[in-house]
Parts: C-alpha cells; sequence; structure tokens
C-alpha cells in the first residue's frame, strides 16, 4: 500500500509537533516571567495604561463633597463615643440623666483644647451637651463667656511669618503653650476672683442644686514645648513649685465650689498629657462623684463626648496611658531634660573641613536653628529601659507579690518607706469604666510559630446586662522570665498588651470575637548574646481583660496567688497558656531575608563610658534609675572619645574617593505610559534601575539633600512635582465647593481619643476617611499620623501620639496607615527614632540598650511599615546616642529596609541647621528626602562658587568622586519614585493586552497541539493498516 511509507514521516512530525507545543508552553511561561525584559528588547508593551477617571486605581468613595464631609464627621463622632474613657464613676453620676441640669466649670469647660480643624459646624462643648438633650446652665455660662474669657479680636503676630495678622484671644484663658522647659502658668481663674471681674457676688444662687456640676481642666501642648516638673505659676502668676501637670489650688478651687452648688461633680480631663490627679480620685482631699479623660478633641467629637455622658452610647473607652499618683515615680522621669556633658565644648571646632573658617560650638539650639553648632552637649539616659509607662507598675506588682526582685523596696517610692502599687498607681494603662455589666473570657489560642505566623486568639463577650450594646475586649500576654534572661539581661515585662477589638452584643446574649497578631511580637530581643530575637522555653500566659492589672491579677491568679500572698484583688477572668519546649533563637533571627542582629550597640552610654549606666531591670528593683545628668560625666575619659567626639560633629560618613561615580545615562521616563503592572509589583525590575540611573549626579544628590517640602521634576525622567503636607489629624488643605462658596475641613481627627478607643477597626475606617479626602483636595503625601511613644507625661508633642504602649501604637498606627494606602495616599507617621521631647530634640542625644531601642518606639512604627503597606516615614530630630536618627544606617538601612522590607519614602525632619544634619551622612543612612522646605532646588551647584547652597564641601566636584555616595543616592530615589508611581500622585490603571510575541506563541502552542494529534493519529492508523501480500506471477515456459 503506498501510504505505508509516509509511516515513518507521520511519527517525525508527530514529535516533532510535541516538542514545539511543549516549547512553545515552556516558552510561554518564560515569557511571562521575563515580560518586561522581552518588551524592552522587541520594542513591544504587554500593558495599556488606562488613566481616565473611570479607571483610576484609587478613586473616593463619596459622590458628592457633602457625602466626604458627613463621613468625616461621623468618624469624628465616633471618636468621642469610643474614646472617652470613664476612669470614675460612683454614686450614680454617669450616665447624666434626660434633661438633667448641668452646669459648667472651668475655663476649657467654654474653651476645649485640642486641634481644631475649623469647619463652620463644629460643636463645643457646651453644644454638644445641650444637643444630647441636657440643660447647660445659660447664666453661669454668660459669667464665664463675658465676664471671664471674654473673647475677642486683636492684631497679633503670627508665630511663623511674624506678620500682624487678627488674631482670636481671650481675656482669662488655659495657656495652651507650655513653652520649652519652662515655667507654665495654670491660668484657672479661682472663685475668689469671680467677683472681681464683673461676676455677681450672689452668681451661685444661679445654680439649681439638683445640678450635676462638670468641671473641665486643659493643659496645653504643642510643637517645640516641653512641660518641666515643678515650674507651676498659679493664676496670680506666682511660682509654687508644684508640678504643671498636677491639678492646681485655683483648679481645686473650682472644684470645691462646684461641689458646693451642685449635688453632684465630674471632672473631665482635656489633655493630652497625663495629670496628678489624685486629688480628686478615690480617698483624695477634693473627691469628686466622676472622673472622664476626654483627651483632646477636634470639631466633632465634642458631640461623642456628650452621647458617652447622657449613654446613648455605652462607655468604651480606655486609658492609653496609664494616671500615678506622683510623676516622680516614673523611672523614665528621673531622665527627662537632659543636661551638657561637663565638656562638652571639647567637641567645638574651627578647622573642620567641611567648613573652613567657621567657629563652630556645641551649644543646644531651638527647635527652629539658631547659633552655628553641631548641637551634640546634651544627653539623656534612657535608663529605664522597656519598663515604660504601666509595664513598670504592672510588672514590679507582679514581682511584689512572687516575693521576688526587692519589688517592696524604698527605691522608686513616692508615698513611704517601702514600694506599694496601690500607693503609685491611681488608674492603669487600660482601664475604662463600661455602663453595661459584661464579662469576657478568653475561649482559645493557637501561636503558628513561625516567621510570618499570627497569634489567634477566640475571646467570648458576654452582655449581661438588659441593653445591646459595643464592649471592648483587651488582650494580654506573660511571656516567661527565665534564669536564661536573667544571665543574659534579657528584661521581660510581667503582663504586655497584644491586641484588642470591640463588638456588639445584645441584650444578654453571648458573642466570640477572634483577635490576631504577628507571631514575631511574642518575641524578645537578646542583646548580649543571642544579639537577635529570641522565644524563651517556658510557659506563656495569654488573658483577656479590662485593663493590664486586671491582667496580672488574672495570671497571678493562674499560678496559684491569692489575695493571702498580697495580691490586691481576685483574678476574675480565665487564662490559656502556650508552653514552649525549648528556647528558640532561629526563628525570628532572620526577616525579609536580612540577618537580625545588633545594629545599635553604640547606642548604649556604656559603649562610650564603661560601667557608667545602670539600667533598670526587675532582677533587682533598686536598679531605680538616678538622673544621669548629675554626674559631671566627661566626653574625654572616653577610651572611644575620638570616635565619639566625630559622631558628634555628625562625621557618620564623610565624602572620600571611592571611584568615579557613573554619569546619568538616558532612559525610560516616569510616565503611564512607562510604568506598567510589573514595575508597579516589583521594585527590583528593570525598569526602575534604568530609571534612576537616568539621573544625573548633580541631580541625584540634589534631589535627596533638598527634598523636603516638595519633590521637585528631575530633568531626565520628568518625574511629578510633589507637595508634602502637615496632617496628624488630618489633610490640612481645606476643599471650597464651587457651587456654594462653602470650605470644607477635614482636619478632624483627635490622635489621643483614637488611641483611648482601642479599636483598630475605627483606625482603619479613619485611614479611610482620610484618604478619600485628600483624594478630594488633591494632595497625595502627607506626614500623618504620630507614632512616637508617649515616654513621659511632659512631651509637648503626647497630643499628636497614640500611647505609651508600643503595641497599641503598633496596631493604631498599623490600621490608620492601611486604610490611606488603600486610597493610594502616602501617611508617612512621625517622629521614629525617639522623639521624646521636644526640648533641645534637634540634637539632644537619647542614650539607650539596644532592646529598648527595638522594643519600644520602633515597635510602635513597625505595624505601620512592615505589616500594613506603609508608604513614608518621617525620622525624628534626636540623636539615638550620639548619631543624628537620620545619619543611623542601623535603624533605616538595617532595620526599617532590611528587617522590615519598607519600600517608601523617607524624609528627616526639618532641617534647621546644617551643621547638625550632614548631607553625606543622610544620603548613606538611606534618607529620601531632607525636609529643607524650599523648592526648584534639586542641585548641588546653586551656591557661590558653583557648590552646594547649604552645604559648601558638597559640589558636583567632590561627590562625583565618591560613586558609593552617588550610587546611593540613586537607590534613594529609587524607592521614593516607586511609591511615588505606586500612590495615587499615578493614579493610574493597567490592563493586559496580547503583544505579537503573545500571539505567536498562543498560535504555536495551539497549531502545535492540533498538529501533533492530527500527525500523532496518521501515523497510528498507517501502523495498524495490514501490510498487502504481494502479487507473484508465475510465467511458464511451453516449448
Amino acid at each position: 500500500m503506498k501510504a505505508k511509507k509516509f509511516t515513518p514521516a507521520m511519527r517525525g512530525l508527530a514529535a516533532l509537533m510535541t516538542c514545539l507545543m511543549v516549547l512553545s508552553i515552556v516558552g510561554t511561561g518564560v515569557a511571562n516571567t521575563y515580560r518586561g525584559a522581552l518588551d524592552d528588547t522587541l520594542g513591544t508593551e504587554s500593558y495599556v495604561t488606562i488613566n481616565d477617571d473611570s479607571a483610576a486605581r484609587f478613586k473616593t468613595d463619596y459622590a458628592t463633597i457633602e457625602d466626604m464631609a458627613a463621613a468625616a464627621r461621623d468618624i469624628a463622632i465616633r471618636e468621642g463615643e469610643e474614646g472617652t474613657v470613664v476612669m470614675k464613676n460612683d454614686n450614680g453620676v454617669l450616665p447624666l440623666k434626660a434633661n438633667a441640669n448641668v452646669a459648667l466649670f472651668g475655663l476649657a469647660a467654654y474653651n476645649v483644647y485640642g486641634p481644631k480643624g475649623g469647619n463652620a459646624d463644629a460643636a463645643s462643648l457646651a453644644d454638644a451637651l445641650a444637643g444630647a438633650g441636657l440643660n447647660v446652665n445659660e447664666t453661669l455660662k454668660d459669667y464665664y463667656m463675658t465676664n471671664i474669657i471674654n473673647m475677642h479680636t486683636e492684631m497679633r503676630a503670627n508665630r511663623w511669618t511674624g506678620k500682624e495678622v487678627p488674631t482670636t484671644v481671650y481675656d482669662h484663658m488655659y495657656v495652651s503653650a507650655p513653652g520649652d522647659w519652662t515655667t507654665y502658668q495654670i491660668a484657672e481663674v479661682p472663685p475668689a476672683e469671680f467677683e472681681t471681674l464683673g461676676v455677681p457676688a450672689n452668681w451661685k444662687e444661679a445654680i439649681a442644686k439638683d445640678s450635676i456640676g462638670i468641671c473641665v481642666f486643659a493643659r496645653g501642648a504643642g510643637e517645640g514645648n516641653t512641660y518641666k516638673p515643678g515650674s507651676a505659676l498659679n493664676y496670680a502668676g506666682e511660682a509654687t513649685g508644684e508640678d504643671p501637670l498636677k491639678l492646681s489650688a485655683d483648679e481645686l478651687a473650682v472644684v470645691e465650689a462646684a461641689k458646693e452648688t451642685c449635688s453632684k461633680v465630674i471632672v473631665l480631663l482635656n489633655t493630652g498629657n497625663n495629670m496628678m490627679i489624685a486629688d480628686i480620685a478615690e480617698g483624695g482631699s477634693h473627691e469628686v462623684d466622676g472622673i472622664c479623660y476626654i483627651g483632646c478633641p477636634n470639631d466633632y467629637q465634642t458631640i461623642g463626648i456628650a452621647n458617652v455622658l447622657t449613654g446613648k452610647v455605652n462607655a468604651t473607652g480606655a486609658l492609653a496611658s496609664a494616671f500615678v499618683r506622683d510623676h516622680q515615680s516614673i523611672p523614665a522621669v528621673q531622665n527627662v531634660g537632659g543636661d551638657y556633658f561637663a565638656d562638652y565644648e571639647i567637641v567645638c571646632r574651627n578647622d573642620d573641613p567641611r567648613y573652613p573658617g567657621k567657629e563652630i560650638g556645641n551649644i543646644g539650639t531651638g527647635s527652629f536653628g539658631g547659633a552655628d553648632t553641631y548641637n551634640g552637649g546634651m544627653y539623656i539616659v534612657e535608663a529605664e529601659g522597656i519598663y515604660v509607662g504601666y509595664k513598670y507598675y504592672e510588672t514590679r506588682y507582679f514581682d511584689a507579690v512572687m516575693g521576688q526582685g526587692n519589688a517592696n523596696s524604698a527605691a522608686g517610692a513616692t508615698q513611704g518607706s517601702a514600694w506599694n502599687y496601690g500607693d503609685e498607681m491611681l488608674y492603669t494603662f487600660g482601664h475604662g469604666l463600661s455602663y453595661l455589666d459584661y464579662t469576657q473570657t478568653i475561649k482559645s489560642v493557637t501561636v503558628d510559630r513561625s516567621v510570618n505566623g499570627n497569634i489567634t486568639a477566640v475571646v467570648e463577650v458576654k452582655n449581661n446586662s438588659n441593653q445591646d450594646g459595643k464592649f471592648l475586649t483587651q488582650l494580654y500576654v506573660q511571656q516567661p522570665y527565665t534564669d536564661y534572661d536573667r544571665t543574659n539581661l534579657v528584661e521581660k515585662s510581667a503582663v504586655m498588651f497584644l491586641n484588642s477589638a470591640k463588638v456588639d452584643v445584645a441584650a444578654g446574649k453571648s458573642k466570640e470575637v477572634t483577635i490576631t497578631i504577628p507571631t514575631k511580637y511574642l518575641a524578645s530581643y537578646d542583646a548580649n548574646n543571642a544579639k537577635t530575637y529570641i522565644l524563651d522555653a517556658g510557659d506563656y500566659y495569654f488573658t483577656a481583660a479590662a485593663g493590664a492589672h486586671e491582667a496580672v491579677n488574672n495570671i497571678l491568679a493562674a499560678q496559684g496567688k491569692t489575695t493571702a500572698d498580697g495580691m490586691d484583688a481576685a483574678g476574675k477572668n480565665a487564662v490559656v497558656s502556650w508552653k514552649l519546649d525549648a528556647l528558640d533563637n532561629t526563628t525570628f533571627a532572620i526577616a525579609n531575608n536580612t540577618t537580625v542582629t545588633n545594629v545599635a550597640d553604640d547606642a548604649d552610654l556604656n559603649y562610650w563610658l564603661p560601667g557608667t549606666v545602670t539600667y533598670l531591670t526587675r532582677q533587682d528593683w533598686n536598679t531605680f534609675p538616678i538622673n544621669y545628668n548629675k554626674l559631671n560625666l566627661k566626653i574625654a575619659d572616653s577610651p572611644k572619645k575620638d570616635q565619639w567626639i566625630a559622631e558628634m560633629r555628625g562625621e557618620t560618613y564623610t565624602i572620600s574617593d571611592t571611584g568615579a561615580a557613573a554619569e546619568a545615562v538616558p532612559g525610560p521616563k516616569f510616565t503611564a505610559s512607562e510604568i506598567g503592572a510589573e514595575q508597579l509589583n516589583n521594585i527590583n525590575d528593570p525598569y526602575w534601575d534604568k530609571l534612576v540611573h537616568a539621573i544625573t549626579i548633580d541631580e541625584a544628590v540634589g534631589a535627596v539633600i533638598h527634598g523636603g517640602s516638595r519633590s521637585d521634576t528631575l530633568t531626565n525622567i520628568d518625574n511629578p512635582v510633589v507637595i508634602q503636607n502637615e496632617g496628624p489629624t488630618g489633610i490640612s488643605a481645606g476643599y471650597t465647593d464651587e457651587a456654594t462658596g462653602k470650605t470644607y475641613k477635614f482636619n478632624v481627627n483627635s490622635q489621643t481619643l483614637l488611641g483611648c478607643s482601642f479599636n483598630p477597626e475605627l483606625a482603619y475606617q479613619w485611614g479611610l476617611v482620610e484618604g478619600n479626602s485628600c483624594l478630594w483636595v488633591e494632595r497625595y503625601d502627607l506626614w500623618g499620623s504620630g507614632l512616637t511613644l508617649n515616654r513621659t507625661p511632659y512631651n509637648g508633642r503626647n497630643y499628636e501620639y497614640i500611647s505609651e504602649d508600643p503595641m497599641l501604637t503598633n496596631v493604631i498606627g498599623r490600621e490608620v496607615i492601611q486604610g490611606c494606602s488603600d486610597k493610594g495616599i502616602i501617611n508617612g507617621p512621625k517622629h521614629m527614632g525617639f522623639n521624646d521631647q521636644e526640648h533641645n530634640r534637634a540634637g539632644i542625644s537619647a542614650y539607650m540598650t539596644e532592646q529598648k531601642f527595638r522594643e519600644t518606639d520602633l515597635r510602635g512604627f513597625e505595624g505601620a511599615l512592615s505589616d500594613a503597606f506603609g508608604m513614608g516615614v518621617m525620622i525624628a530630630f534626636n540623636r539615638i546616642g550620639a548619631t543624628n536618627a537620620s545619619h543611623h544606617v542601623g535603624m533605616i538601612q538595617k532595620i526599617v529596609r532590611g528587617e522590615w522590607g519598607f519600600k517608601g519614602l523617607i524624609s528627616t525632619d526639618m532641617m534647621n541647621n546644617y551643621l547638625y544634619f550632614n548631607a553625606e551622612s543622610m544620603v548613606m543612612a538611606g534618607i529620601t528626602q531632607v525636609a529643607d522646605f524650599a523648592a526648584d532646588n534639586s542641585h548641588i551647584n546653586l551656591g557661590e562658587g558653583g557648590v552646594d547652597a547649604v552645604w559648601p564641601h558638597i559640589s558636583l566636584e567632590t561627590v562625583s568622586k565618591d560613586s558609593n555616595l552617588v550610587e546611593q543616592a540613586r537607590e534613594n530615589l529609587k524607592y521614593q519614585l516607586y511609591i511615588f508611581a505606586n500612590s495615587a500622585i499615578l493614579n493610574i490603571s493597567t490592563q493586559r493586552v496580547n503583544t505579537w510575541w503573545d500571539t505567536a506563541l498562543t498560535v504555536t502552542t495551539y497549531a502545535s497541539s492540533i498538529l501533533a494529534v492530527l500527525f500523532f493519529l496518521a501515523w497510528v492508523v498507517l501502523t495498524l493498516l495490514p501490510e498487502k501480500k504481494p502479487v507473484v506471477v508465475r510465467v511458464e515456459n511451453k516449448r
């Protein structure tokens, strides 16, 4: 049969088509992996960019500006509702009954202290209370408003510009800015002075006896402000020697007037700086019926506060920082303010080669600059270690009950000859009373002990009341404190907050809530032996509790302790334990493919002056800190004197000849048409390196060291101008409706109340609202949520921050930042790196252990920058050890970029002193933009003689010889541009399209598949055909 002869050919073609099919399939996979490179090589485009409004990646959730404004208002009211803390509630004073008569006392009652958004419909406290159905005493209100406060307008110099502008002023008002480490006048007008101000002598007769007196007392705050212990002045301006955060005699006189004229009295604490209020607490000489913390409300939070006071919502707020009887019992307060090294002038120099002929001192300067100085002479020692806030008090209490560590010694006691928890603590972290009775019971805990694992706890919340309501549950843990820890000086708090949640539960019903937190936060940092994070062997105790103290008592009870052993109350709630059989020093020793090890040994003062500091340890509470500013410490006594002085002079990195820097190579542009999905998803895509290598040497360095206020367009890449905005309370820019002329303001957040809400979900919702508002006003880059810890009550920026606790700060900050990121907004939290006080913030050295370095301030930022998709961060003004925080390679490059995998932009705080902020050191540390508040200056040749206009040792000539510096500058800009592309700055979406080679591969795959099948079938058929027998013809030869 003739067809049979094609059998080998069919077999060969089938095999060939099969190979071609396999190759095309494999080739498609390879092409998808290297799609970007293929597009570059072949000149094709796999993605098309859609940049019309309908296709934008980031869109507002609100159809109208009215809807946007309503959402901002609603979230602010929720902050008031969920953040108001009922601290004391005796004699049934709260909630206030409908139509109750209330009399408002105190200056702050009529002008609540807090950040003001400036909306026309902002609610005063008096109006909010009236709106909630209370009868506010109008006569007393008029006496305060007319005779005492007398608000009016005068021309005053603007703080920032000096220009005379109309300014709202008052005859009598609390001091809204405490000043920087100076006297503070508590200007509350005592009732004895009312008559001299025109108030009738019989003013008390205007108050009905059944009235509830509400006294509101405020403490101001602000940038560049730090309270000074013992600096109080009274109403008359006389020094009292008292703490400015303690209720003054004049304020207590107001309380007594309220008690005299009203049936019951409530005090509202209007402050971001926790106050000393023992006089009005239980057993105090001026005890009142109720105390509430209301933080620093913004435009609308007062409505939420009124809803809590009147019981329209259940009270669910909790204290984000503990209130203690005497601030001198706080370990951190022993070293606040700071002072000079005895020989600080040894750092001065008149022959610094970077600044020839310049006489450079070493004195401290204010927040806004001043003298020519390295500003390295002042220091504080954060000798408290990890024992910030409640962690000190609760751990020492635990040890007292356990009879260990000399916990009952006199060290640190302010109320007697022996330390006693009940004497020192008034209201601990997490404390907050609920109107509705409820119980919370931990049901189960699972611990995924892997690098990216989570702790998952299930808590049952039971509403024991006859009303529906919202309830707060808080998750705490105790880590084992072992002989290994004692030997290697690893400190452990007896209790640690992990996370929290709120849940709505119907009357008489129960509901389970699941709380998760990354397992990595269960680890402690061992700086002395393992030099990495460890999980100790032993039992880990988890409990749900209404505050840190209840949590400790639950854990003590689980370990067999009772009130007979010294507990002040029995344990209330269940405890679930998780056991680890052996010490684990490997699981969290690697993070993001980065080895986790010490990066801040030199932050410890003992590194420079061995044996100087004894850090607080629970091994012996007699290590309660001393004031290290009183020891006459000398730089010259250091065996590393020269290295130390160099660091104080900002010589973390100096320009050197590391080889000629690569010149710019023209390449891609920063345009929507060139940035596709691959580039948006992968910072290691070749596009980004090509982009930044198109930046000139001049602009690569210049754009980093002059990148503040706004980011300029760079010559070869055409990136957009990006304006930076201030925004701890929300975006400061407003939106004016052209149709109505009405202006809406969205900076309505209250950090203090958001923190006291203990509600990560609320924080996320605020982040979304903040992000949406930025889309409306078309501002995409702001310095938003403050995440520095409240190390002490005296920091003037505490009103911008969340808590004394790193994990509460972590989870609230994480959710705010994620909410903003989900709307494409760069929200850079601040001020990372221990901005623990404003006093000499621009240069003071904060000395500490590596464990404190990692487990306190930095942990507060880790959630936002590592667990969420954080896109920016602002570094603190101060030094960490002797190193400017913006020079700190260990913190920025090794932890933030390395361990945390952060890909966002990194800014300095205000560059107010070029002798303190060293340009090349900031570049090498990984700073992407130095906040110099200028524009169109991203060059290093704008100064006299063609050098940099700020740092004269920086020039094209000098940096061109330092390839390391220039390459690092380009690397820094790569992160910045990458984040710009991933934000609403480049608000585009991309759609995958088929290129010609996609089509070719697809056609080849299908065609070869079909042909392979056909050829195979043909080969099979031909093979099975029977062979035709040959016909044999016999020819006979007949003769």
